[in-house]
C-alpha cells in the first residue's frame, strides 16, 4: 500500500518500489532455479498486483475505498497495511503512514 496526495503520485512510488522488492524476494529462489510457492501472488508489476486485488496505491480516498471494499468482502475486524517495501524512501514511507493515519483511518472511526 502506498498513500500519497494523488493517485498518480502514489502509483509512481509503488511502480518504482515494487520491482525492487520483488527482485529481492525472488533472488534466492531464482539463484537455485526455483520459485516460491506463492509466486503467483507476486507478478512482475505493481499494476498486476493491484489487478489481483491485493494491493493499492492512491490518494487517501482511493485507499479508504479499497480498505472499505476489502472489509465488506471479508468481514475483517482489523487491517494490517504494508507501507514500506522495495526502495520506498523513509520520507515516502513516513508520508504514506501519516496520510493513512490521519485521512484513511479516520474514515473508519
Amino acid at each position: 500500500m502506498v498513500v500519497a496526495e494523488t493517485d498518480a503520485q502514489a502509483l509512481a512510488i509503488a511502480r518504482r518500489a515494487y520491482p525492487r522488492w520483488r527482485a529481492n524476494f525472488f533472488w534466492l529462489f531464482e539463484r537455485h532455479g526455483s520459485a516460491p510457492r506463492v509466486a503467483n501472488l507476486y507478478p512482475k508489476t505493481f499494476d498486476e498486483v493491484m489487478a489481483l486485488g491485493t494491493a493499492v496505491a492512491g490518494s487517501p480516498q482511493t485507499v479508504a475505498d479499497f480498505v472499505a471494499s476489502d472489509i465488506k468482502a471479508t468481514g475483517a475486524n482489523y487491517w494490517t497495511p504494508w507501507l514500506a517495501f522495495g526502495d520506498i524512501t523513509l520520507a515516502e514511507a513516513l508520508h504514506s503512514v501519516k496520510l493513512f493515519a490521519s485521512r484513511v483511518m479516520s474514515a473508519f472511526a
